[in-house]
């Protein structure tokens, strides 16, 4: 039998080497220049290697599972592993890796996808590409975003779709950033979703919200995800979604931070380039799009539409106060899967599209935002609606009635979606800071809170530690009137209110302290961790909760006398506490513990660290 093949020829040349010599050439192999004659005792031996060389001409199915149910089904966890391990063995542009592992031990997955196949982000900016980081299934009831990035990805590769995008742009793609959400695989995760017909469940095995978790980092996929943005320090950033709330027609809304709390200049690239360029870009693809739908009261579709700045905690605004563009893709989750993934699929593509025709105005809006970090003074912090400035725009939503139900004797809106409208609704587009802070040159965080500092570190954020104890005078803020989120949030006790003034107090710092100076990139999100009356910051969350509790208390019997001395002794006190007395509504009067309380905070017995910040300011 004679094959000829160039795989076969250099197997039959292979064997000539290792098995021949001049003097003694095996019994049953004969070479005929580049052909290999098979003897029959060696019949078997020629049909492995023909087995093995079809196997290696076979062309590798790269259909989804998205494709393959008639757009009705995602990946499980593990199918959606071997669907990223089979693209990066087919295609040399395509890296597996893990970048950490959950609190059940699953690995969460990481593809980079660059057209050299480079796999360091210096050696892939050194090659003019921005890099952009895609990120799937921190909520994995919500897999639109993994489905569209497998598509894309294949499609550039094996098809050529898209694929003049690779010379721009490289990847860093997570398909699944919650592995134990999508492992509680389930038809009943979404109530309210259209299909998949699986999908996961929305937090994590600990039972957190990845997406409250970027600042406080008490989760490890969070912890992976900042490491990563850390080695990789990004061009731009989607987080790929599925919304609900009310019924309209649209198929995906997005939300981005460009209300004045963020870069000036990253504020003005998204508002003024890509905004108006998406909108334009998605409607050719037949796809209207719409900011992201936000009723006050929230599902009412007679109200106004509220847009919202989002803090640090969630995954947009984190990336954009680190100077990273943020883009929160949100699909509507009653229209069909394959529409929000394919949607979502065309939001990448046009935007990277928007920026190839702006390069150069987005790259260099990107270095100037690090380089205004480096001299920020003031931050408005905690932007609020402002409800006196309004715009008026179409909203393309459906026919609505209120019905009345004779289960619970409530109200609630029906809507006909063979009945679409277009109507004028208002929209509250306009915020404003419920405060403008000053930023410190530095602060410093005391050793004993080892989690906070921590937490800080791992933000990518520089820091010197004191070699030794040092008392200095700094700035800090003492708190007053403060109030608890009436049930656990995150498994957090929360502050949700506390009224602060500014003070100068003298602080020993002990040896280990850690000294954070904030000229340097990301103070706005440094300022979010540490300033506590921002939304997200990590006393909010609680992490300093023991300074608003008292640990030693008094007894009315020793009180009473030691307030009557104190009066005596200082007409000053006497006349600050006419006033505070008078500070109450009137008909209204302290208790006697409270008024004893007031004395005992004068006391040299009362705790100085309660109600007082311990962290310091360096003005």
């Amino acid at each position: 039998m004679i094959f000829e093949g160039a795989k076969i020829r250099k197997i039959g040349l292979q064997l000539r080497k290792k098995d021949c010599n001049e003097k003694n050439l095996h019994k049953n192999v004969t070479f005929v220049g580049l052909k290999l004659v098979i003897m029959k005792k060696c019949f078997p031996f020629l049909m492995a290697l023909i087995l093995l060389a079809s196997c290696n001409n076979k062309e590798i199915d790269l259909t989804t599972t998205f494709e393959k149910s008639n757009y009705l089904e995602t990946d499980s966890y593990d199918g959606t592993i071997a669907y990223a391990k089979l693209l990066a063995k087919q295609f040399k542009e395509v890296h597996y890796q893990n970048i950490g592992t959950t609190a059940m031990g699953r690995d969460i997955p990481l593809l980079i996808i660059d057209e050299n196949g480079y796999t360091q982000p210096k050696r892939i900016r050194k090659s003019g590409k921005n890099i952009i980081f895609v990120q799937s299934c921190i909520h994995p009831g919500e897999p639109n975003g993994k489905d569209a990035m497998f598509l894309l990805i294949r499609n550039m590769l094996k098809d050529g779709y898209n694929a003049d995008l690779l010379k721009d742009f490289s990847f860093i793609f997570i398909p699944v950033l919650s592995p134990d959400g999508l492992a509680n695989f389930s038809p009943y995760n979404r109530i309210n979703q259209n299909g998949p017909k699986q999908m996961g469940w929305r937090v994590n095995a600990q039972g957190l919200n990845l997406n409250r978790d970027f600042t406080k980092l008490e989760t490890p996929e969070i912890r992976a995800f900042t490491s990563l943005f850390n080695q990789w320090e990004p061009d731009l950033f989607f987080d790929t979604h599925a919304t609900d709330g009310a019924d309209y027609q649209y198929v995906t809304t997005y939300s981005i931070e460009n209300f004045g709390n963020y870069d000036e200049g990253i504020t003005r690239w998204l508002s003024e380039v890509w905004e108006p360029k998406i909108k334009v870009a998605m409607l050719k693809q037949n796809i209207p799009i719409t900011r992201y739908i936000e009723f006050q009261p929230w599902g009412d579709p007679t109200a106004s539409l509220y847009d919202e700045s989002f803090s640090a905690m969630f995954s947009q605004a984190y990336t954009t106060a680190r100077n990273c563009p943020g883009i929160l893709l949100e699909t509507h989750m009653l229209k069909p899967y394959k529409d929000r993934v394919l949607s979502t699929y065309h939001m990448i593509v046009e935007t990277l599209r928007i920026i190839h025709g702006d390069k150069e105005n987005f790259n260099n809006t990107l270095v100037q935002a690090k380089k205004n970090d480096l001299k920020l003074k003031k931050l408005p912090i905690n932007m609020q609606p402002e409800l006196n400035d309004t715009i008026w725009e179409d909203f393309l939503g459906y026919h609505f009635d209120a019905v009345h139900s004779d289960i619970t004797g409530g109200w609630y809106y029906a809507y006909d979606t063979t009945f679409p409208e277009t109507r004028k609704v208002r929209r509250v587009f306009s915020t404003r800071p419920e405060k403008t802070l000053s930023i410190p040159k530095e602060y410093i965080i005391p050793a004993q809170y080892g989690e906070v500092i921590d937490i800080v570190k791992a933000h990518g954020f520089e820091m010197n530690l004191l070699k030794s104890e040092k008392t200095l005078q700094v700035n800090t803020y003492r708190f007053s009137n403060v109030e608890f989120m009436s049930k656990p949030s995150e498994g957090h006790s929360c502050v949700v209110y506390a009224d602060t003034e500014e003070i100068t107090k003298e602080i020993t710092f002990p040896k280990g302290s850690a000294v954070v100076k904030t000229s340097q990139n990301g103070v706005r999100l440094l300022s979010n961790l540490l300033e506590p009356e921002m939304q997200g910051s990590l006393f909010e969350w609680g992490f300093f909760n023991n300074v608003l509790q008292r640990v030693e208390y008094f007894e009315i019997y020793k009180m009473e006398p030691m307030a009557k001395t104190m009066l005596a002794a200082d007409p000053f006190l006497e006349e600050q506490f006419k006033q505070w007395k008078a500070s109450f509504p009137k008909g209204e009067e302290p208790s006697q513990y409270a008024i004893l309380s007031w004395f005992y905070e004068r006391s040299p017995y009362c705790d100085k660290n309660y109600l007082v910040y311990p962290v310091g300011l360096v003005r």
